[in-house]
């Protein structure tokens, strides 16, 4: 990455609805789009108010899900090392999601994670946390090391002694034994407005929630300037065994 010049972040993605024809994932997709007022697939969605809330209630409290798009991450955003181009990248992506199978949700729930919102795996899913160990280990040869300003920004958390392993070897915490598949809905929140929140997504994702979903591509996803909004590259099928 060369010094002082804008380049793009990618990442690995989980995206129901987006790629795959799961009449489920599409039902869902399409509900948390409108949600978030922003689609990975189409960037751009009509603006609704939901739940009888004013949009600009809406928008306040989704900022951030609403740059990353709907999703749940397996490799986190990184940097390109100066030796690889996004079409290595995209080629070693294709390459491993064609040996992974498709990925089965049989349910997902609502859970608060440190203030803020995300819909949740109902029990634990040993095929996605394989997929996305493989994601992490196999596709780090393309990333460039941590810039000290990512680095500092990543350690205003609290992180065990494992987890900082994990951001020295593999540039983010939350991987491996410390992944926790979740797909964001809001930003954090103050704990006087989590319950109401929480009230009006349970009403809105209804039975959507507890019907089983298939998701059978991996999304390569683009970051192409600092803050921007992220964006599809190319989306990878889940071939494996089917």
């Amino acid at each position: 990455m060369g010094t002082g010049t804008v380049t793009p972040r990618y990442a690995i993605y989980l995206t129901p609805g987006i790629g795959g024809g799961d009449p489920v994932a599409i039902e869902l997709r399409d509900l948390v789009d409108r949600w978030l007022g922003r689609s990975l697939l189409t960037e751009t969605v009509e603006q609704q108010s939901l739940l009888d809330w004013p949009r600009a209630e809406i928008d306040r409290i989704t900022t951030e899900p609403r740059r990353y798009g709907f999703h749940a991450t397996l490799k986190a955003p990184f940097h390109l090392r100066d030796e690889y181009s996004a079409a290595d990248l995209e080629q070693a992506t294709r390459r491993l999601a064609a040996r992974c199978d498709p990925i089965h949700i049989p349910s997902l729930r609502l859970k608060n994670i440190a203030g803020f919102l995300a819909l949740v795996p109902g029990k634990e899913l040993p095929d996605l946390h394989e997929l996305a160990n493989e994601c992490v280990t196999e596709l780090d040869t393309f990333r460039a090391p941590l810039t000290e300003p990512e680095r500092a920004r990543r350690t205003l958390s609290a992180l065990s002694t494992r987890q900082l392993e994990y951001l020295e070897r593999y540039g983010y915490p939350y991987v491996l034994e410390e992944f926790t598949p979740h797909f964001t809905l809001t930003n954090k929140l103050p704990a006087t407005r989590l319950p109401v929140v929480e009230s009006g997504l349970q009403a809105l994702l209804g039975r959507l929630t507890d019907v089983e979903m298939r998701v059978d591509h991996l999304s390569l996803v683009e970051e192409p300037a600092p803050g921007a909004p992220f964006r599809i590259h190319s989306l990878h099928p889940l071939k494996g065994t089917q």
